[in-house]
């Protein structure tokens, strides 16, 4: 079942990195951005110049990829989140389709 259709309520803040390489990977990802803003939450689509498989090699090694991370990362950790607030952290790489092959319909 698609994300889009699964998602409700509040959703946490969004990092969507996908694949520049390939237009639907970008086209999913601001599609899911769009939808956790519509539920107020935070989110950002981070197109980046390398294939999915890239994206997984060299996460902590690019250092432009792996700046913009870190700098989401570091933003929910320096925020004042309750223990209570059950809020979580959803980082997707997207440049795949998600595996799932969603179904934007």
């Amino acid at each position: 079942m698609s994300p889009l259709k699964q998602a409700t309520g509040q959703l946490p803040p969004t990092l969507l990195v996908c694949s520049a390489e390939r237009l639907d990977a970008i086209t999913q990802a601001d599609k899911f951005a769009a939808l956790v803003r519509e539920h107020g939450g935070q989110s950002e689509v981070v197109p980046v110049a390398l294939s999915h498989a890239e994206l997984n090699r060299t996460l902590g090694t690019n250092e432009s990829y792996t700046a913009v991370v870190d700098s989401f990362l570091d933003e929910l950790v320096s925020a004042t989140w309750s223990v209570e607030s059950s809020v979580g952290v959803f980082f997707l790489s997207l440049s795949f389709s998600l595996s799932l092959s969603l179904s934007l319909s």
